[in-house]
């Protein structure tokens, strides 16, 4: 879905609350950073990557954000994503703080909630896009994620989507679905 933005004002809304913070088990785990790390090498955005280096909001976004529910393909793995709705119920109003455990093709810096708020591209030399993430949620088995990310480059200029990724039996997270029900914005 195409959406136009009158500016920055709406994004500002729409991102999570650096307030109250939480943490869990699974917003820790190397297998939370694994899954980030696939999908942000090279991240989704809506168009050519040409920055030096990568930012990141230090906080995960919540539902307030990207919307109250999830993006799943029909008939696909219903016990598993059953299992993932289950999680994200639980966890998806509760933003965590990031570490620096991701591993990219490009240097990456955090950004707090406030300089996300007054993200603008020319103030961060070899920055064109703040990149803001929701937790990962997984399956029981941890072979099945869903994460939504959000790249935005400018008042008018931003790509939101839920991802969906597999663990290959060599261990490596690839994406096997992009819901349909985020957004852009050009």
């Amino acid at each position: 879905m195409r959406i136009q933005c009158v500016g920055l004002a709406l994004a500002c809304l729409l991102l999570p609350s650096p307030l109250v913070v939480g943490s869990s088990p699974e917003t820790n785990s190397s297998e939370t950073y694994a899954v980030y790390s696939a999908i942000l090498s090279p991240p989704p955005l809506s168009h050519e990557d040409r920055s030096a280096k990568y930012a990141i909001t230090d906080t995960t976004a919540t539902a307030e954000f990207f919307g109250d529910g999830l993006c799943i393909p029909q008939n696909y793995k219903p016990e598993s994503f059953a299992q993932i709705k289950s999680e994200y119920e639980k966890r998806k109003n509760i933003p965590v703080p990031l570490k620096r455990a991701f591993t990219l093709r490009k240097p990456y810096i955090f950004l707090t909630f406030q300089q996300t708020l007054q993200f603008h591209y020319h103030a961060y030399k070899g920055v064109d896009d703040v990149l803001t993430l929701s937790d990962v949620y997984f399956d029981r088995s941890k072979t099945l994620a869903i994460v939504y990310v959000w790249a935005f480059c400018g008042p008018i200029c931003a790509l939101g989507g839920w991802h969906i990724l597999e663990k290959a039996p060599n261990g490596h997270w690839h994406e096997i679905f992009q819901g349909t029900c985020g957004s852009a914005m050009s």
